[in-house]
């Protein structure tokens, strides 16, 4: 056993350090050479002497209190504002002198202790902390290869299964995740991960059922692109389904629109027929002749001519012609020469 002391003079009283170390017993140690050393037992570390503090706090404690009570009778006015201000910065110039008497007390005390700890860090926590790094290293190393080793089975079993059912577009990694599939370090400690197996089978089997009722769905190819992104085929169904029939309700209301517009430019165009249209009186009808007339043969053309003598005549009927025309191209009907 050996004693180590170590006195710290820094302080206004000396700090006094003992470290211990007490060797274990040899036969001990040959009898059990797999068992650590108590190395708690053998390092014991007590502060012999704790720092004496030279302090007469609780005599003027009285005296503080008298002072700060009457200082805060003080009321500022015209008359003693300046009084105030004084006794303000004088209390506040004591109470600085003595904040640096604590703080000089303080680096007194702290200096040995941070003394001691650059030790203790070189001869316990360094080595502890070495050893706790190196010991985990070894144990990181050892776990990751069973895992690697659970996850190359698992992986090569999961292609197995995509081959049965058709599956080439999830890749193993995102298997895992999608599937919820959680390899423990029990199932990697045995020959074959069984849960982690066991969980991919189902993943790969519900796949494979969606896979069929897909195939057998109207618009498969459409519902089978969605599938591959949800692993849903109900799901998938219905987004192709509502997609389309949003499709259909937009292509609807664009052809009523295109009805409407085009009812709109015809009415319009009948309107403006009419405003400029001569207004005559009605000719007799005459009761026509009863003969049997051909039934008119579709399509049919008709083709006349108009004669103007006058250039007012012509000005008056144009605006006609030029209704007629857009009548015409309304009604989608053919003319020309």
């Amino acid at each position: 056993m050996g004693r180590v002391k170590e006195k710290i003079m820094d302080a206004e009283e000396p700090i006094e350090v003992e470290v211990t170390i007490e060797d274990a017993p040899e036969e001990a140690a040959a009898a059990q050479p797999a068992k650590s050393a108590d190395l708690v037992t053998m390092a014991q570390i007590t502060v012999t002497q704790l720092p004496i503090i030279e302090e007469r706090l609780l005599d003027v404690k009285e005296a503080v209190e008298a002072t700060v009570a009457e200082a805060k009778t003080m009321v500022a006015t015209a008359d003693t504002v300046q009084a105030v201000k004084a006794r303000r910065a004088e209390l506040n110039r004591q109470f600085d002198e003595i904040e640096k008497q604590r703080k000089t007390i303080k680096k007194q005390i702290s200096a040995p202790y941070e003394q001691f700890e650059v030790v203790y860090r070189e001869c316990i926590a360094g080595p502890f902390r070495e050893a706790d790094a190196a010991l985990k290293a070894t144990v990181d190393s050892f776990e990751d290869s069973l895992k690697k080793k659970a996850l190359d089975r698992l992986k090569a079993y999961y292609e197995e299964l995509c081959a049965l059912e058709n599956i080439d577009w999830i890749p193993f990694d995102e298997a895992l995740e999608r599937g919820g599939v959680k390899i423990s370090l029990s199932d990697c400690k045995t020959k074959e991960p069984r849960k982690a197996m066991d969980a991919i089978a189902k993943f790969t089997s519900t796949i494979g059922l969606g896979l069929d009722q897909v195939r057998q769905m109207e618009d498969s190819a459409e519902i089978m692109v969605e599938f591959k992104r949800c692993l849903d085929a109900g799901q998938a169904a219905a987004t192709v389904h509502e997609r389309k029939r949003r499709i259909r309700e937009a292509a609807e209301q664009e052809e009523q629109r295109k009805a409407s517009d085009f009812e709109a430019r015809r009415q319009e165009s009948l309107k403006k027929l009419e405003a400029i249209t001569p207004t005559a009186a009605p000719e007799p009808i005459q009761e026509p002749v009863r003969s049997v007339a051909a039934p008119a043969a579709f399509p049919m053309a008709i083709s006349f001519k108009i004669y103007f003598d006058t250039a007012e005549q012509y000005q008056k009927v144009l605006p006609v012609l030029r209704q007629l025309k857009e009548i015409l191209n309304t009604e989608g009907i053919r003319y020309g020469k």
